[in-house]
């Protein structure tokens, strides 16, 4: 009689370089993610402030004193504006972009470049992160489809202001927050750990903090 075949033992270490390899082979999708944003709006770089910056950057007072005026950034209107054409006008809380030019002031002084060159790499982390979510949610499909799909949404006309404009840099900020938040929630979803609800939340509060159109994607998370 012939003995009975031994079960070969599971190699434990398979998923984990499994793992390893997949976040490694998306250097080379989000460096080209990086690339492309750059052909697209590298020659924003060149621009100086436009006429609503004047607002947040370039002659706001608060953010021209640099880091010392991180707490009364967060204590204070997004836009205030002194009456000297009738009044007081102060409009909405968004501290977080704010900062981030108090920070530039700080370390650049007036260097509209700066602030446009970050700009363009906020955008291009958005389009990082959005093909990770993508290539999560849709791992069925060729990595082409998330690829080309995030390239057609970075080419957008529409994203143009958002990018080219340092006044709408709470967007891009916004945006951010919500897409880290979406895909520390998915974590948890895949593997229950409850510390990726805080991750979640703390990024979705930093996105609050950019601009409230956050809220919308509590429409979205449960899905």
């Amino acid at each position: 009689m012939s003995s009975p075949k031994k079960k070969s033992k599971p190699l434990t270490s398979k998923p984990e370089k499994k793992e390893n390899t997949r976040s490694w082979g998306n250097l080379p999708y989000c460096l080209l993610i990086t690339a492309f944003t750059f052909i697209l709006y590298g020659n924003t770089i060149s621009n100086r402030y436009s006429l609503d910056d004047v607002y947040v950057t370039g002659k706001n007072p608060l953010t021209q004193q640099g880091i010392r005026a991180i707490p009364a950034i967060f204590s204070t209107y997004y836009i205030n504006l002194n009456a000297e054409e009738g009044g007081q006008h102060n409009f909405g809380y968004r501290p977080l972009a704010k900062a981030t030019f108090a920070l530039e002031w700080q370390f650049f002084g007036e260097n509209p470049h700066v602030s446009h060159f970050i700009n363009v790499l906020l955008y291009a982390l958005t389009g990082i992160l959005l093909f990770m979510l993508l290539r999560r949610l849709l791992g069925n499909y060729h990595v082409l489809f998330p690829l080309l799909t995030v390239m057609l949404f970075l080419a957008h006309p529409l994203h143009t202001e958002v990018v080219a404009s340092l006044k709408n840099r709470e967007e891009l900020l916004s945006f951010l927050g919500a897409l880290l938040s979406l895909r520390y929630f998915l974590r948890f979803y895949d593997t229950g750990k409850k510390v990726h609800i805080l991750w979640g939340a703390l990024f979705f509060g930093l996105g609050y903090l950019s601009k409230a159109n956050v809220m919308t994607f509590l429409a979205v998370i449960p899905l």
